[in-house]
C-alpha cells in the first residue's frame, strides 16, 4: 500500500508481514513451553520427559542436610527415614549408657542407666563379714561394724577394719576403718579411707556416724579423711557411710 507523508512517499506493510499474528499465543515472562521434537512424515519422535515441578508439595520429602534425597524416582532413601523396623533412627536424648549385667567387672556390651540408679550403690557377692553390715539407704552405703565403740578404741594405731566391696558409680569400691587413727592422724581422731580396685575421679562425701566430711575428690585408687573419735560408752556403734555425687571420668553423669 502506498501512503503519502512529508517526507515524501513510502511503503506501509501491512501487520501481517511484520511477525505478529492476532492468532499468536499470549506471552506469558519466565513461563516455559514444552514443545516435542519435529520429525518427517510418518516418523515417530521420542516424546521429551515431562517438565520438572519447581513448586512446593507437601508430599515432598523432609530435607534433611547431609542426606541423600529421598528414595523411588528421586533418589536413594536415607538410613532410618524409610519406615522399616532395621531403619537407624536418630533420637535425643539417648540417657545414659552404662555397662550391662555384672557391669563393674568389665562387661563391654551397653544399655541404658538412669541417673540416679547409676550413683545407687550395689551391693556385691559379699555385704556381712565379722566387720560389720552393709546396707543402702537412698544413694547413701551405710557400714555399721560389728564392734562397739569401746572394743574399737582399743585397736592399735594404725589397724583397721575392712568392709565388704560394693559398687557404685561404676567402679568397685571399699570402706577401711582405723579406730585410733594411722601414722599421720592426730591424737583423739579416727580416720577413713577409702579405695578402689582401679584408678578413677570420684566426687563425694563420707560420713563417721553423723559427722560429714563434706565434698571430696579421689583421683586414682586411694583416699583417707580424719574425723573425731566416736564417742566411747555403753554398746554405741560405729556407722561408716558414703555418698557418690559424680564419676569424672564419666562426664555425663553428675
Amino acid at each position: 500500500e502506498v501512503c503519502w507523508g512529508w517526507h515524501g512517499v513510502y511503503r506501509r506493510r501491512p501487520w501481517a508481514a511484520s511477525g505478529m499474528r492476532v492468532e499468536a499465543a499470549v506471552f506469558v515472562p519466565a513461563a516455559v513451553v514444552q514443545q516435542q521434537p519435529q520429525t518427517s512424515e510418518g516418523t515417530e519422535a521420542p516424546l521429551l520427559p515431562p517438565r520438572v515441578s519447581k513448586e512446593l508439595s507437601a508430599s515432598s520429602p523432609e530435607f534433611v542436610p547431609g542426606v541423600p534425597l529421598a528414595g523411588g524416582a528421586d533418589g536413594p532413601t536415607p538410613e532410618g527415614h524409610d519406615g522399616s523396623e532395621s531403619a537407624t533412627v536418630a533420637v535425643e536424648g539417648y540417657g545414659h549408657m552404662m555397662p550391662a549385667g555384672r557391669c563393674l567387672l568389665g562387661n563391654d556390651s551397653y544399655t541404658y542407666m538412669d541417673p540416679r540408679e547409676f550413683f545407687t550403690p550395689v551391693l556385691l557377692d559379699t555385704i556381712s563379714t565379722e566387720h560389720g553390715t552393709l546396707q543402702v539407704q537412698g544413694q547413701r552405703l551405710c557400714w555399721e561394724l560389728a564392734e562397739a565403740v569401746d572394743e574399737l578404741l582399743q585397736v592399735p594405731r594404725g589397724s583397721c577394719r575392712e568392709s565388704p566391696w560394693f559398687g557404685v558409680a561404676g567402679v568397685r569400691l571399699q570402706l577401711t576403718f582405723f579406730p585410733t587413727g594411722t601414722g599421720l592422724t592426730d591424737a583423739a581422731d579416727s580416720a577413713v579411707a577409702l579405695q578402689s580396685d582401679e584408678k578413677t575421679k570420684l566426687k563425694f562425701q563420707l560420713f563417721l556416724n553423723q559427722k560429714t566430711s563434706g565434698m571430696k575428690v579421689m583421683l586414682g585408687k586411694k583416699f583417707s579423711c580424719d574425723f573425731r573419735q566416736p564417742q566411747a560408752g555403753g554398746d554405741a556403734k560405729v556407722a561408716v557411710g558414703i555418698e557418690v555425687h559424680e564419676n569424672l571420668m564419666h562426664s555425663w553423669f553428675g
